[in-house]
């Protein structure tokens, strides 16, 4: 997978800010969780990225019940020189601000549906998880 210049990160954890990460990676594919993104901010960010070369799937982040504020918000961003869509009639966001998928064509594996999951903190592997 590494092959194809994949990286799996979170907009708090590197460090920086969200832009330089997206222009500074080696990367091809980038799996972004936590963008706190929603309407007029993540149409700007969306053209932003378009014009940098990438094709961007992104969910909406959501509001936070405990304190009002945004929250989540899943995003996918794939070289526009490589081979990668959302099927016809498939939702973008699988489970509001935490889950995108799309599929891509890797040389290497073939068809693959990639995901990025934001998942709740504490709970593990139970519960909205």
């Amino acid at each position: 997978w590494h092959s194809e210049g994949a990286d799996d990160v979170s907009s708090n954890v590197k460090g920086g800010s969200f832009s330089e990460l997206v222009r500074t990676t080696d990367g091809d594919v980038l799996l972004l969780q936590e963008h706190k993104l929603a309407g007029a901010r993540l149409s700007r960010t969306r053209a932003r990225l378009q014009r940098q070369g990438w094709r961007v799937y992104a969910g909406e982040c959501i509001t936070s019940l405990e304190t009002g504020r945004p929250s989540c918000g899943t995003m996918i961003l794939v070289r526009k020189h490589l081979d990668s869509w959302i099927p016809p009639s498939s939702p973008l966001s699988l489970y509001d601000g935490r889950v995108v998928r799309i599929f891509f064509r890797s040389s290497e594996y073939g068809i693959v549906a990639i995901y990025s999951v934001y998942l709740k903190d504490s709970l593990g592997y139970r519960g909205m998880n």
